[in-house]
């Protein structure tokens, strides 16, 4: 029998961008055909049924419902084990009664076995039971005695167990630090497109199995945050009464105060990396700088993702903002063991609880219960964005807030049981310790921390490493400017600003605006100080001498705040000591 997972990757390097979804279609139908044989050998109801059908191996295939290849995988191999020890025993492919069924459940409870072995074997039961067409009054599943009996042996086996593992939940010195990693222009494409996309799990409350079900031609970025669909996930898909999920992140999401949503979906959306596909991460290059079109599964997505935490950062807050420092932020490599993509999940979820969230709200994080509706969706979204907003605003108050003190005793008894000297985990554990900083709250508010700095050994100015151009053509902008004009929605405030010199983008975080080829073409009321800090700001001014046109800023421009332009998309309202000249309104 062919191995379908082994030939389901080897068979999708291909242009198709369904592939992904006709082989897991094939590899339902094969499994679905050992069903068969299996309800055949059994002699079960559907098996008479469908003798009266044209094509009775046809009509059978419908027999395991909508249940999914792993579901189906998972409940044969478990009940193939029971017909091995009924034929062995009693010479029937079924159990004739409920007590050869419950002295099968005694029989694996001495194997030793774990203890949800005995609830994993009546989950298969009544899976084949519903495949098979047995009536419910008939199931040996319903029957008292049977379920019983798989109560007492799962108490029976859970004694002296240890208890069960969580996954470790990712320390907010890992989310900065991924956050610092999408902003780092010297990393690899590859590296910083999968630290985007790890983020994306954690704000967006995703498992490793929702990012094979994201169309990345469906993700939009709009200026409140991204927005995407899950076509199929354990809980949605074709067939489902949820076809399609959605799930949303703020523009505002960010710990570090960097525009890294909008940086990684830009890399997402370059060339190499934008191709139609029904899965969200492929297999990296040699280089790391592009992409294999073949999706990786989890052993690869973990792998990965481990690779990627040995490469943060340390971190460091100077001069006002939060940096990446020269050491590594994980000094062993045991480390990266300790964390595992299952801790992403629940991170929004538990910090949303812990800052007074109610659970109807955290509801919305993980997708709990989903509905299809419009209403649902709109209303989604604005509490995921709320939520969201409200995390950062209050880790950015006091990073003390948020107890992590459970977590890193876990990771250093971890290191400590790998053979890690006591000294070398208290200095680990050190490097994942955030202070609040001395005026981080103020920097914050003021705005600040959303500038960005142009690549020095680059012509062309550029955002977080793409030239103005590239993120201009991903937003459908016009790339033979070199300035616009952020226009105010109610007041009509015009503030000059120079293309890709400041984390503002037209049509994203400016709403209105008007394209300019030269300084001086049209009137304006103030320029931005982030496209012109400090000494730069002498080249709009010596345009506006040269010309004598355009408007003049006073001499106490200095003290026109900024900050009032960081809601460009709602108002910014006008400095008070700008002068205006007549003719502009």
């Amino acid at each position: 029998k062919p191995n379908w997972k082994n030939r389901l990757q080897m068979t999708l390097n291909t242009a198709d961008p369904q592939a992904r979804a006709s082989l897991e279609e094939a590899c339902r139908l094969h499994l679905v055909g050992e069903v068969i044989e299996l309800l055949v050998r059994a002699d079960l109801p559907i098996f008479g049924r469908a003798q009266h059908s044209i094509n009775p191996r046809r009509a059978m295939l419908g027999c395991t419902g909508r249940a999914r290849p792993k579901t189906i995988r998972k409940r044969l191999r478990e009940w193939l084990k029971a017909e091995c020890w009924f034929m062995r025993l009693f010479d029937e492919h079924w159990p004739s009664s409920a007590g050869r069924m419950i002295d099968y459940l005694y029989d694996r409870a001495e194997e030793p076995c774990a203890r949800t072995v005995p609830m994993s074997i009546l989950g298969a039961m009544i899976f084949m039971e519903k495949a098979g067409g047995i009536a419910a009054e008939s199931r040996l599943s319903q029957d008292t005695l049977v379920r019983s009996t798989v109560e007492v042996l799962t108490l029976q086996l859970s004694i002296g167990t240890q208890p069960t593992k969580k996954s470790h939940m990712l320390l907010l010195a890992m989310v900065l630090s991924l956050e610092l990693f999408v902003m780092d222009v010297s990393r690899p494409l590859y590296c910083r497109a999968v630290a985007w996309l790890r983020l994306l799990k954690i704000w967006g409350s995703l498992r490793f199995d929702d990012t094979l079900g994201i169309r990345p031609e469906l993700m939009v970025l709009l200026a409140k945050g991204l927005e995407a669909q899950l076509e199929r996930t354990k809980t949605s898909g074709p067939g489902r009464r949820i076809g399609w999920l959605h799930f949303f992140v703020s523009s505002k999401a960010t710990l570090t105060g960097e525009p890294w949503l909008a940086t990684g979906f830009a890399i997402w959306k370059s060339e190499g990396f934008n191709f139609e596909r029904d899965y969200m991460l492929p297999l990296p290059a040699e280089d790391l700088q592009g992409v294999i079109r073949r999706p990786a599964d989890w052993a690869a997505a973990s792998s990965i993702g481990r690779a990627l935490l040995l490469d943060l950062k340390a971190l460091e807050f100077a001069e006002g903002r939060w940096r990446q420092s020269e050491g590594p932020l994980f000094d062993l490599r045991v480390s990266a063991m300790f964390f595992s993509e299952h801790g992403d999940r629940n991170w929004s979820k538990s910090l949303a609880s812990l800052f007074g969230a109610g659970k109807e709200d955290c509801d919305f994080l993980g997708r709990w219960i989903p509905e299809q509706s419009d209403d649902y969706t709109r209303t989604a979204r604005q509490v995921i964005h709320r939520l969201q907003e409200q995390i950062v605003l209050n880790c950015t108050k006091d990073l003390g807030q948020v107890d992590e003190e459970l977590g890193k005793l876990e990771f250093k008894d971890f290191l400590c049981s790998r053979g890690v000297s006591l000294s070398d985990a208290e200095s680990q554990i050190g490097k994942l310790s955030l202070d609040r900083a001395p005026g981080y709250i103020e920097f914050l508010s003021s705005g600040d921390c959303l500038a960005t700095a142009e690549d020095p050994g680059s012509d062309e100015s550029s955002v977080d490493g793409f030239s103005h151009s590239a993120i201009a053509a991903a937003n459908r902008l016009d790339v033979t400017k070199a300035f616009y004009l952020s226009i105010t929605l109610k007041r009509k405030f015009k503030r000059l600003r120079k293309f890709g010199g400041c984390f503002r983008t037209p049509g994203k975080e400016v709403r209105e605006f008007v394209f300019l080829d030269e300084i001086n073409e049209v009137d304006w009321d103030d320029y931005c100080k982030q496209c012109w800090p400090g000494d730069d700001a002498a080249e709009v001014l010596c345009a506006i001498r040269s010309s004598g046109e355009g408007s003049l800023i006073g001499d106490n421009a200095d003290s026109s705040s900024e900050g009032s332009s960081s809601t460009e998309v709602e108002e910014c309202l006008p400095c008070a000591s700008a002068a205006r000249l007549d003719g502009v309104t």
